[in-house]
């Protein structure tokens, strides 16, 4: 068996590689590091207002599809029930 060679499209020690993950885990823009604790909604709402906003605008959306999906559901059901059988 042959062995694998050291330098690998330029890669050498991993150093590039290295770099480039360390890249892609470097978060983009001006974001603070997530150290606040929150330990329930009131806190959230206080310390991060953006995000309380968005985390109920996502709740309300997802509830908004369902209860839509529910009544598509029953219109469905409805509409097979006066058919009838057969």
């Amino acid at each position: 068996m042959s062995e694998a060679p050291e330098n690998i499209q330029g890669i050498e020690g991993g150093e590039q590689v290295d770099n480039a993950i360390q890249a892609k885990n470097k978060p983009s823009g001006n974001m603070n590091a997530a150290t606040t604790f929150v330990s329930n909604a009131d806190d959230l709402a206080t310390k991060a207002p953006e995000v309380y906003a968005a985390m109920m605008d996502a709740a309300a959306r997802k509830i908004i599809r369902e209860q839509q999906r529910h009544n598509q559901r029953m219109k469905q059901l409805m509409r097979e029930g006066q058919r009838g059988p057969g």
